[in-house]
């Protein structure tokens, strides 16, 4: 089972929706629930109110000079005095003194804090702007006029502090500030410079020991190895299993070697094993009409024995490559070995030559903090000695608004409906992928590769074939449409000259529609101008009759227990049907006698096509009827067939999935076909390559004429 978030990676945006539109009902009921839960729980909220004022910074008639040669410093040193301001305005003096005169202690909610200072300084917001020298005050509180008031204390507690603090500064530190600044900057220069010197005297150009010029080139040299290395383990390996085949005798010798996946995958040498099997088969064919002795049959047998011959040839050929190949490759390897331990001689002296560098970089970088450590701490004092030069002035006083900052209704509700339209999405995901019924043909690639040859849409009520009528029902004609898709699908995945076609149709459960399948592609075979016999294999539920509107009678139970029964026609032209018959215990034995095999064959010589309706997978009779079949068709009912019950049928087919020709989904409802709705066609369903099909049993069926 997938998760909501595996399957929004992995399945398209229209299957998604189309899963919750499944599962709407538990959609909007799970999303309007949570939406009014969230809803409600925003309305919980203790509103605040916010009051606001301005203050600006002016510089007053001293510039502010730091370095005078340096504008980014200068620059830097000016922007510093407004975060100055703002630190100093959320320090914790200045904040316990508003608490303390404004009362704002006494509130609960502040009396009950562990830290009333860190609540107050959450409550207030200090915002500059480097490009201006105003900073925005901003204080909340639930009280509109105690936000206005603290606020309004707030900023004429700074005021006073910061003219006690212009009176108290002291110059003296900055006069040997800026000696040391200059000191450290001369011998930063110095050290700069010898580093410097060094990399240009060893040619360095990074200081990276593992990611340099050498060592990328030694990383692509060893992963060059690390490839040929195994090319050649591989080649060697290969020359290794000639060699053994050497030590055979020279027809055992030709078949180890084809079998060497190297050499068996020669275009050649399949070529000409290609070859070889046509001329084979040729004379299986010719030996079921002519004797041994016959010319036909003599010419047959000497083109076997040149084509192996030749094959032989061929694969001497390939071998040869092989070994020449291995050599060649011995070669590429010693040279490349050379040129990693050059390589790695060169790398080992720049390495050495970077811990020298080391050395140098590490001494300027250590003159150079303490460079960055003086300027820093000599900006710091001017920034204080300076700021009694400067006046802090209110441009705008404390004032509040009478209504809620904290809370947006409108936001809110937007919020809900979100949420609300998100977790109920989720749940219909959810909910959807809890269900292991397959709904779609991605459910069914979920479980099997298998083709999937045809769509069998969902009609209310679908109604058993029954005999033929002269009105055909119009409401049927997209499901009629479906059937000659299937019918042309499975007509050009062989051809007819090659004899008839036993075509077996199964399912992994009793209730997918297997039979109403059978008997409507039955039908539309029949379409074609080609005779069909349709089997009810099903002992122990048979229904075929049932679909056609004939009556019960004996049929393939009796056949196989030696009476003499024939199949009877429908009211089909052209179809023809062998019922179930009696119910026997012992089937199973039955189906597996030469008896069955002799029967299937007597059909083959008189009938295109045979399709047999075979048991659920569930059942042994079916995997015996489709060891028969020339073509296995399985099928599916759209949300009933379980994605478990299919893993068992694919469990089940086993080795005879190779017959498989593909997946039929029933009752799909992608392509409805009801009374009252206009029907459409049916998807269109790629055709399948021709596939010859080893038949088993006794022997082939001759070719239809």
């Amino acid at each position: 089972m997938n998760t909501p978030a595996q399957l929004t990676a992995s399945v398209p945006l229209s299957t998604l929706l189309g899963m919750i539109w499944r599962r709407r009902y538990i959609a909007i009921t799970v999303g309007a629930a949570f939406a009014a839960l969230i809803f409600l729980a925003t309305m919980t909220i203790t509103p605040l109110y916010e009051a606001d004022a301005m203050l600006v910074v002016d510089k007053g008639r001293k510039a502010l000079k730091f370095q005078a040669d340096d504008v980014e410093i200068e620059k830097g040193s000016e922007f510093s005095v407004l975060n100055t301001q703002r630190d100093l305005l959320v320090s914790y003096p200045v904040l316990r003194a508003v608490l303390d005169q404004t009362g704002l202690a006494q509130k609960p909610i502040y009396a009950h804090s562990r830290d009333p200072v860190e609540l107050l300084r959450a409550r207030l917001k200090v915002l500059t702007n480097k490009d201006s020298w105003v900073i925005t005050l901003a204080m909340r509180d639930e009280d509109p006029e105690m936000a206005r008031t603290a606020l309004g204390k707030l900023i004429a507690t700074h005021l006073e502090n910061e003219a006690k603090r212009g009176a108290e500064r002291s110059r003296g530190a900055i006069s040997f500030l800026h000696e040391q600044v200059d000191k450290a900057r001369v011998n930063l220069e110095r050290q700069r410079a010898a580093e410097q010197e060094l990399r240009k005297r060893k040619g360095i150009l990074s200081t990276d020991p593992d990611r340099n010029h050498l060592s990328l080139d030694l990383a692509t040299l060893n992963a060059s190895r690390i490839d040929l290395g195994a090319t050649a383990a591989a080649s060697a390996a290969v020359v290794q299993a000639i060699e053994d085949c050497g030590k055979l005798e020279q027809a055992a010798r030709r078949d180890a070697l084809l079998r060497i996946p190297e050499i068996r995958h020669d275009p050649l040498v399949e070529q000409r094993q290609e070859a070889l099997f046509t001329l084979q088969d040729h004379v299986v064919a010719l030996e079921q009409r002519y004797k041994p002795g016959h010319p036909l049959m003599i010419e047959a047998l000497k083109q076997v024995e040149a084509a192996k011959e030749r094959l032989a040839a061929v694969v001497e050929s390939a071998r040869a490559s092989l070994v020449q190949n291995d050599q060649a490759l011995g070669r590429r390897l010693a040279q490349l070995d050379q040129h990693v331990a050059a390589v790695v001689s060169e790398l080992a002296d720049y390495r050495a030559n970077l811990i020298e560098l080391q050395d140098k970089t590490q001494e300027a970088d250590t003159a150079e903090r303490l460079f960055q450590t003086l300027l820093s701490r000599l900006q710091e004092e001017e920034v204080t000695s300076h700021l009694g030069d400067q006046v802090v002035s209110v441009a705008e006083p404390a004032h509040g608004t009478q209504w809620p900052v904290n809370i947006r209704k409108s936001l809110f509700m937007l919020a809900a409906l979100f949420l609300g339209v998100l977790a109920g999405g989720t749940v219909a995901l959810v909910v959807d992928g809890l269900d292991g019924r397959i709904r779609d043909a991605a459910g069914v690639r979920e479980v099997t590769d298998l083709p999937t040859l045809g769509f069998i849409p969902h009609y209310d009520a679908l109604p058993a074939l029954g005999r033929l009528t002269a009105t055909p029902n119009p409401h049927l004609r997209t499901v009629d449409e479906s059937f000659r898709i299937l019918r042309s699908t499975i007509q050009l995945s062989h051809d007819l000259q090659q004899g008839s076609r036993i075509i077996a149709i199964t399912s992994p459960s009793p209730s997918d529609g297997r039979t109403a399948i059978a008997t409507r592609l039955a039908r539309s075979l029949t379409a074609s101008g080609r005779r069909v016999l349709l089997i009810d294999g099903d002992m122990r539920n048979p229904t075929v009759h049932t679909h056609l509107g004939e009556e019960d009678g004996p049929g393939l139970c009796e056949l196989l227990v030696g009476e003499e029964v024939s199949p009877i026609p429908t009211s089909y032209a052209r179809l023809d049907l062998l019922r179930a018959g009696a119910q026997l215990e012992n089937i199973a034995e039955l189906f597996q006698s030469v008896r069955f095999y002799d029967l299937l064959s007597d059909f083959t010589a008189t009938y295109h096509y045979i399709v047999i309706d075979t048991p659920p997978l569930e059942f042994s009779e079916s995997l015996m009827l489709g060891a028969v079949a020339d073509d296995i068709l399985l099928v599916v009912r759209e949300r009933s067939t379980t994605k478990e019950a299919l893993r068992l049928a694919h469990i089940h087919l086993g080795r005879l999935l190779g017959k498989v020709l593909g997946l039929i989904i029933n009752d799909d409802r992608s392509v409805a076909s009801g009374r009252g709705q206009d029907a459409r066609l049916a998807r269109a369903v790629p055709a399948v390559a021709h596939r010859p099909l080893e038949r088993v049993g006794p022997g082939a069926p001759p070719a239809a004429g």
